[in-house]
């Protein structure tokens, strides 16, 4: 389970515990209901600037907010790492040449297909007919 989906089932449970609409809560935590919603099913992570007045809206006791803030925290530490890496010239370099790659055996299957006289795979027919008994 991530760090993103531990903060999602949390913020969830304490949702549901609260026994609110879920529009109450986002109001009274200052937040529009679907970030709260995002946030419930784990689309998206709690910033960590919005927890102090989520955790007072559910009435978390201080070592539940403490242990949401820390979640959020982390998980807007792996969010920012997952950027830098796919920002960095290196990962975009190693892409390029997959795409590359990719693109040269697509282009040698057509080849093989074309001297075997292979219908591509979208004209293929498949015989979906059960087999005799």
């Amino acid at each position: 389970m991530t760090k993103k989906d531990q903060l999602a089932e949390m913020i969830d449970a304490a949702v549901t515990k609260r026994g609110l609409p879920q529009s109450e809560v986002a109001r009274l935590a200052e937040v529009d209901t679907s970030s709260l919603s995002r946030w419930r099913r784990g689309e998206q992570g709690c910033p960590a600037h919005r927890v102090e007045k989520l955790a007072i809206a559910l009435r978390l006791d201080s070592m539940s907010a403490d242990t949401l803030l820390k979640l959020a925290l982390e998980v807007e530490n792996e969010n920012r790492k997952q950027r830098e890496v796919l920002r960095s010239p290196g990962f975009r370099n190693e892409l390029r040449d997959l795409k590359k790659s990719v693109s040269h055996l697509e282009e040698q299957i057509k080849q093989i297909q074309e001297y075997l006289q292979i219908p591509p795979p979208q004209q293929a027919q498949l015989d979906l007919q059960p087999p005799p008994h």
